[in-house]
């Protein structure tokens, strides 16, 4: 299938990725969670996508806007849970300097700092001023 965002006709790994999902959230948030560390770096290890990515927008023009809000919201709680990723890291090692080793969290650092160079130059950039 080429994706960790199971289909719900697959019931129970459906559900059981949505459990994962769930209980990533409230270890996230500091608080008693079956999620481990160890279970973390094992499902990323996989790519398994913390947010469940939104149907693709080939839908009706009706649903199109609805997607486009889920769109957004999941690639903003993406974004949040890179920062808490990032959070970790430097309380981890001390620095948001990220090593290569970690590929995601690397990649993510990377763009944040190419699109505040964009944005500082007054160009067109996802990142905003707030």
């Amino acid at each position: 299938y080429g994706t960790t965002n199971v289909d719900r006709s697959h019931k129970r790994l459906y559900n059981w990725t949505k459990t994962q999902r769930r209980d990533y959230k409230v270890m996230i948030a500091n608080k008693t969670s079956p999620m481990t560390q160890k279970r973390k770096l094992a499902l990323e290890e996989l790519g398994f996508n913390w947010v469940r990515e939104p149907v693709a927008m080939t839908q009706k023009k009706s649903q199109n806007a609805c997607d486009r809000i889920a769109w957004n919201l999941a690639n903003e709680a993406i974004w949040d849970a890179r920062l808490e990723e990032l959070r970790r890291y430097k309380e981890e090692y001390g620095t948001t300097n990220v090593d290569r080793s970690h590929k995601r969290l690397y990649n993510w650092t990377k763009t944040q700092r190419r699109d505040y160079k964009v944005m500082i130059a007054n160009k067109t950039s996802p990142m905003t001023q707030k």
